[in-house]
């Protein structure tokens, strides 16, 4: 396979992952939101907390949709994709957060995913979140 079908499939799973990834959020169904990272996932959070494995990503996130995250929708945007090596590639992207309409509350932020593939199915095995603020 060549160097650009090879990133053009994995771009393609990576995008298709993506939007697994919203609608489970959108569904707060934890359980298939965190089975797309990987069992050793390392996931920075908005605050800055590391949290280390699929089972704490999937304890954080089933928290935040019984709180803070209750009824939110997530849309995601890839701002830039780069397949680093067969196998292993990296993403940064748009991550906006809100209600049912947008609004000037949206949260904001930035994530750089890495993802690996592992038994033929690609999943998230490092990613960090950061806010993004409006100028002053």
């Amino acid at each position: 396979m060549s160097t650009d079908a090879a990133e053009a499939e994995a771009r393609n799973a990576i995008d298709l992952l993506f939007s697994l990834m919203e609608q489970a959020w959108n569904r707060a169904d934890v359980e298939s939101y965190s089975h797309l990272y990987a069992e050793d996932v390392g996931y920075v959070n908005r605050s800055g907390v590391l949290l280390e494995g699929r089972t704490e990503v999937a304890r954080i996130h089933a928290e935040a949709f019984a709180g803070w995250l209750h009824n939110t929708r997530l849309q995601l945007s890839t701002r830039r994709f780069r397949l680093l090596v067969p196998g292993v590639a990296i993403t940064q992207v748009d991550v906006v957060t809100n209600g049912d309409e947008a609004s000037p509350d949206d949260l904001l932020a930035i994530a750089t995913v890495v993802f690996a593939r592992q038994d033929k199915q690609w999943r998230v095995s490092a990613l960090h979140v950061s806010e993004v603020r409006p100028a002053p």
